[in-house]
């Protein structure tokens, strides 16, 4: 699609929108009609590699701006779905399912919208009053205030719920599903936007620049376990929180369970702080990319419905390290749990309750059903009771474990909990995620005490508030 030109590709807007195309000449003009699916693939750039975990770009900076905008904006609104393609590895074994099946689902998905509609009428000519009936108030809203916060037209929050409304049909929902809008909205993502005018990138704008041989190397493939299992770390971005109050960690619990279910991933511990998540997972029916990819796709768009938030939640791609033997396993484990008393938030594992510390000591806790504890437990004996007991002095025992993240000198500050809760004090009225969208007038004065209060450090401040260090060196 990048090798045609701007004008020659602007001329598909028309039957793009109206399913028509219409011709003028001097004596006459005659109209024709144009439905049709329209299918287009580009490179990210001229040479092909921009983003390459194996190959370098070779592309200038101008080169690459100047091919991404022949995609004008209009073009990308008609467009249903957008997408970024990576690599498919030939020889690994996918599951899906087989042509007649989809087929069957197609079919089952167009009688609904028949029936809906009363004629011979796909989702994708509905109007806004044939879909509002199928989706609620809280929907709109969130759709609404994400949308302003993007800048997105009227016409692509339409696509939106089209799409949304299909994926429900194709799912057999009677209405349209918070997890269709969700799909909906993740499939109108590409990673290195089309029409922008200074170019990000997924390996950093090093990618670009002419140091980039000697000095910034890709990043590496995401090594594969033999095993299947993985720890995972998942961070703020710029370290910032995450999690706001329990309500946050409770929908991500949810949605954790919701996906363990779907993509069939066996769960052996986690750990929800307050700027990042600790998971140690086996690999389900699909790649682990793909599972991370939908459950933080789903919590983001929580989050920012909730807290009128835009950009990134995540701080990049999630972290990552192979679990293959069992002592191993067991070593991250007791890191995990042990993670809120090493940041001096509680005395003792289980005193935090939003980990799986209490599941393995068989006490009540939520989305314990969720929890594969059996596995573990067993390493220690074949019998329940005595397998706890031992676990529990194997957990809590006294380690200098450091699994993943590079060892940190702990310096006794006031812990994220008491400093968030000295930092709402001083801001009153106002909660912690507006702060960065105060004019600079009222957010100042609110800064310098912060910056005064004993035990926050300048870099913790930051980070609750989810703003730049820099605005509190400057305070």
């Amino acid at each position: 699609m990048g090798e045609f030109s701007k004008k020659t590709l602007d001329m598909l807007r028309q039957p793009l929108e109206n399913e028509k195309v219409t011709i003028s000449r001097v004596h006459s003009t005659v109209t024709y009609p144009a439905k049709f699916i329209f299918l287009a693939a580009m490179n990210p750039c001229p040479c092909g590699y921009l983003g390459s975990d194996r190959h370098y770009c070779t592309c200038t900076e101008k080169q690459i701006k100047s091919y991404k905008t022949r995609i004008s904006g209009p073009i990308l609104d008609r467009m249903d779905i957008l997408l970024t393609l990576n690599p498919v590895i030939l020889n690994k074994p996918t599951l899906s399912d087989t042509s007649d099946t989809v087929r069957k689902r197609i079919e089952q998905a167009r009688e609904l919208q028949y029936l809906r509609y009363g004629k011979e009428q796909c989702n994708g000519s509905a109007s806004m009053e044939e879909l509002s009936t199928s989706i609620s108030s809280t929907q709109l809203d969130t759709l609404q205030a994400i949308s302003i916060k993007l800048g997105l037209s009227n016409r692509v929050q339409m696509k939106i719920l089209r799409l949304a409304r299909t994926i429900s049909d194709l799912a057999a929902e009677k209405n349209i599903t918070d997890e269709a809008l969700e799909e909906a909205m993740s499939l109108r993502k590409i990673t290195t936007h089309l029409t922008f005018t200074k170019i990000p990138s997924m390996i950093g704008e090093s990618c670009i620049s002419n140091k980039r041989i000697t000095n910034n190397m890709p990043r590496k493939a995401r090594e594969k376990s033999k095993s299947n299992i993985y720890h995972i770390i998942w961070r703020g971005a710029n370290k910032q929180d995450i999690f706001h109050d329990d309500e946050d960690r409770i929908k991500f619990q949810d949605t954790l369970e919701k996906y363990h279910t779907k993509a069939n991933i066996t769960i052996y511990c986690w750990c929800l702080m307050s700027n990042h998540i600790h998971l140690l997972i086996k690999e389900g029916k699909e790649d682990i990319f793909l599972t991370m990819k939908r459950i933080g796709v789903s919590y983001a768009l929580y989050f920012n419905g909730k807290y009128y938030t835009i950009g990134h939640l995540f701080q990049d791609r999630f972290r990552s390290e192979k679990v293959e033997t069992d002592s191993y396993l067991l070593t991250v484990t007791r890191y995990i749990h042990q993670n809120p008393t090493k940041a001096g938030m509680v005395q003792k594992p289980e005193e935090w309750q939003w980990s799986s510390c209490r599941g393995y000591y068989g006490q009540a806790s939520r989305n314990r059903k969720m929890l594969h504890t059996r596995y573990v437990l067993k390493l220690f004996s074949n019998g329940l009771q005595t397998a706890r007991k031992r676990f529990k002095e194997y957990n809590e025992k006294t380690n200098n474990d450091q699994c993943l993240e590079e060892p940190t000198q702990i310096k006794r500050r006031l812990n994220d909990h008491d400093a968030k809760t000295a930092i709402q004090k001083i801001l009153g009225d106002i909660s912690i995620p507006q702060v960065k969208s105060l004019p600079r007038e009222t957010r100042l004065p609110l800064l310098q005490k912060i910056k005064k209060t004993k035990g926050i450090s300048q870099r913790q401040a930051a980070r609750i508030l989810g703003i730049s260090a820099n605005l509190i060196f400057k305070a």
